[in-house]
């Protein structure tokens, strides 16, 4: 294993200059003499344009609309009415995930049905309020959308699933037969553009559109977190295939499950995210950094071991790739990997795999230690004879 290590870091090495190795290397030996005054090379950095600084930025301005009496006169400012839909339609997505499970247990159902009572509660008072914002929207709960106003995609390629589900004719308040995971939510993006530009205020556009360009930000930084979660949780499994219990292996499945189902709604919140930016700025700025996700591109990290493939045909998924600190809300073609941003990022991988290859060495260091103790204990024993 120490050799497999060692290659591996080698590898890594080879691909990284020998400056910035060297400036890592003293940053590593500060943090091992002053780990609490120092940086932590060994934990990757979230993203600073993340949904909880977006949301501070737009309380912000519309606290300058306020003073300067340009907000719209309701309780509930257009901001935190895009939030609250945001939050409704993440407990939607939840209430989905776990219903395909197809539990059974009474105690799993009766939760369940709690949580749809409480999620109807919820729309029913937004729903109040989105008359306010957005008076176009009680007309086409009525009528639904006119089959000739039906958004198509940008590129002319069918619509997205979310998009395709607004022309359906069904009403959009609950009802006895109708789960509030289904009920529609008709925020700005679901509203067709032909009615959306004459209805809806281009401010209440503009801050969903930053709030989904965050949501999207953090979707796939939560997303790449627990790829490297359960690509660990793997790794675990495959070295300690004989040395598990019963109990152990029943604790690290429960977690695999769990983790499985904090990625299934990352890669939904993402998609919903980006089905609303194509229809709010579908030629903006942001398809430069947010791309399709496809269930093929959630991988990684690294290259699966199960694979037949070798690792000259092994590629890197995109999620790696895109910058994991941008500098706005509204990515810009040009902000792609530049090499300053590709070494911060390579950085943890490689004090990781310095560790990693440091301690397999102790490890042998130890065996041969051990090894020699013995050999030295029995000639000593011997002279007892």
């Amino acid at each position: 294993m120490r050799a497999t290590q060692e290659a591996a870091h080698k590898d890594l090495i080879a691909t990284i200059d020998a400056d910035s190795i060297k400036r890592w290397q003293s940053e590593v030996e500060a943090w091992q003499a002053d780990p609490q005054n120092s940086p932590d090379l060994y934990e990757e950095p979230r993203p600073t344009a993340t949904y909880q600084s977006v949301r501070l930025k737009i309380a912000e301005e519309e606290a300058g609309e306020l003073a300067a009496s340009t907000l719209p006169p309701h309780d509930v400012s257009p901001g935190v009415f895009i939030q609250v839909g945001l939050e409704l339609e993440e407990q939607q997505r939840n209430l989905k995930i776990r219903q395909a499970r197809g539990a059974t247990a009474m105690s799993t159902l009766a939760d369940m049905q709690e949580k749809r009572n409480n999620l109807s509660r919820r729309i029913e008072s937004w729903q109040a309020v989105q008359a306010a914002h957005t008076p176009i929207v009680a007309q086409l709960c009525v009528s639904g959308i006119p089959p000739a106003l039906t958004p198509v995609s940008a590129d002319g390629s069918p619509p997205q699933p979310s998009v395709l589900l607004n022309s359906l004719p069904f009403s959009a308040t609950a009802s006895p037969t109708l789960h509030p995971d289904n009920i529609r939510l008709w925020l700005p993006s679901a509203i067709p553009p032909t009615l959306r530009g004459a209805t809806v205020s281009p401010g209440l556009i503009d801050k969903e559109r930053c709030l989904r360009i965050a949501q999207a930000d953090d979707a796939l930084e939560d997303l790449r977190h627990c790829r490297h979660i359960l690509t660990g949780v793997n790794e675990f499994r495959r070295y300690n295939v004989d040395g598990m219990g019963q109990h152990t292996e029943g604790k690290v499945r429960t977690m695999y499950s769990n983790f499985k189902d904090k990625q299934q709604r990352a890669a939904n919140r993402y998609r919903a995210a980006r089905a609303a930016l194509l229809s709010l700025d579908p030629n903006g700025d942001w398809r430069s950094h947010f791309k399709d996700l496809k269930q093929t591109d959630i991988q990684g990290p690294g290259r699966d071991d199960n694979t037949a493939l070798g690792e000259g045909y092994y590629e890197i998924s995109w999620i790696w790739l895109v910058p994991q600190d941008p500098t706005s809300s509204s990515p810009t073609p040009s902000s792609r990997l530049d090499q300053n941003e590709f070494l911060e990022n390579v950085k943890v991988k490689w004090a990781k795999s310095q560790a990693c290859t440091a301690r397999w060495s102790k490890e042998v260091q130890l065996l041969e230690e051990e090894m020699r103790r013995v050999v030295e204990y029995f000639e000593w024993r011997s002279t007892w004879w």
